[in-house]
């Protein structure tokens, strides 16, 4: 245990350094990802507390459980087709 992450063994470079280097681009792709799937998820979860066993209701739990149930790359593929 040296307290370092060690050498990338592919590019021999510090993978430190790797990371650091790439967190700004990782940040600035999550951040607003983030505050998309708040500003979404968090009023459809909302109404759907206050309005249990509506029709709205069903329709946002279908939704999320397909959201959910469905992998990153068809959704990718999907977003890209619209």
């Amino acid at each position: 245990m040296h307290g370092d992450l060690g050498r990338s063994i592919r590019t021999h470079q510090p993978v430190g350094e790797t990371i650091l280097a790439r967190l700004p681009v990782t940040v600035e792709l999550g951040l607003p990802s983030m505050v998309v799937a708040l500003s979404i998820g968090l009023p459809i979860g909302v109404f759907a507390a206050l309005h249990r066993n509506s029709a709205l209701d069903m329709a946002g739990s279908s939704v999320a459980v397909f959201g959910i149930a469905l992998p990153n790359f068809v959704v990718g593929l999907l977003l890209i087709g619209t």
